[in-house]
């Protein structure tokens, strides 16, 4: 993909994204203002979406005075310290199956959940390279040191490319097959644009 179009999906996105937000935002601090209780909201949050939520969360707090404290990190790594922990917050998820984890453990109030948004998998290089994509299966021919991925093993973008990767051919292989002893893994999607920078 061109990186105009990245940005302009950016762009366009980033509206619908912010509507969300201040709707679940303000759906808890109504929630915490009926209950009498001014406690700091503790969001827990995909690193995918540091960018937008810090701006959701200055309005938020402006708007309501309550402090808001964000940990941003993988939704796997996000889900084990919820599971772990005891403090109440809002879980802002980049995978279903963690959100059904929680679930299944009795960590999600009953009728609270949901889908706010959806994403696209991308392919994006860094600004020196001159190559262009047309199809997933370009990569096949294009020579490339390392394809930085979140963690197949526990992030959920990482699952989503790979399983995308395995859905490609690179003549009787796979293209996950033909690539994955130069996957560099990442915790989260901000280490993989990191790691592309």
């Amino acid at each position: 993909m061109k990186q105009r179009r990245l940005f302009w999906c950016k762009v366009s996105m980033r509206a619908l994204i912010l509507m969300g937000f201040l709707i679940v935002f303000n759906a808890c601090g109504f929630q915490e203002i009926r209950n009498g209780k001014e406690p700091e909201l503790v969001v827990f949050a995909a690193a995918s979406l540091t960018d937008v939520l810090q701006e959701v969360g200055r309005i938020y707090e402006k708007q309501s005075r309550k402090d808001i404290l964000f940990n941003f990190a993988g939704s796997n790594v996000l889900a084990q310290q919820i599971l772990a922990s005891s403090k109440e917050g809002v879980f802002v998820s980049a995978d279903g199956e963690w959100m059904d984890v929680l679930e299944n453990a009795g960590r999600i109030e009953a009728g609270t959940r949901r889908v706010l948004f959806s994403n696209t998998l991308v392919v994006i290089s860094h600004s020196s390279t001159s190559w262009e994509m047309d199809y997933g299966t370009d990569l096949c021919g294009l020579d490339f040191r390392f394809l930085a991925l979140g963690n197949p093993e526990g992030v959920p973008v990482g699952r989503y490319a790979k399983q995308w990767l395995q859905s490609l051919s690179c003549d009787d292989r796979t293209l996950w097959e033909s690539i994955s002893d130069r996957v560099s893994p990442a915790p989260d999607v901000r280490s993989v644009l990191g790691q592309v920078e």
